[in-house]
């Protein structure tokens, strides 16, 4: 994150919630053409955006949305609160 913060050309903001940096995305990506970038954690973190993520795609705004994910081998198992980011994000992206 410190390396996107001093990275000449990008702007970094800090959201206070998943939900709200999925939104700021897709408004960014509808105004500039240019793709919004939203960040989440694996699970709850990857719900959250979910949200702005399917605005997005409804409205056909720009959008890069990025996750952890676990390997599917340990999902379930190690973490309880991992689930599989394909089928959730499957039906609103590209």
């Amino acid at each position: 994150m410190e390396a996107l913060r001093t990275t000449d050309g990008i702007e970094f903001v800090l959201a206070t919630h998943e939900g709200g940096a999925a939104f700021m995305a897709d408004v960014c990506g509808r105004i500039t053409g240019v793709p919004g970038v939203c960040f989440g954690t694996f699970g709850p973190g990857a719900t959250n955006l979910a949200t702005g993520v399917g605005s997005a795609y409804l409205d056909r705004s720009p959008m890069i949305a990025l996750t952890d994910e676990m390997p599917a081998a340990k999902r379930g198992r190690i973490v309880q609160m991992a689930i599989d980011h394909q089928a959730l994000f499957a039906p609103i992206t590209k």
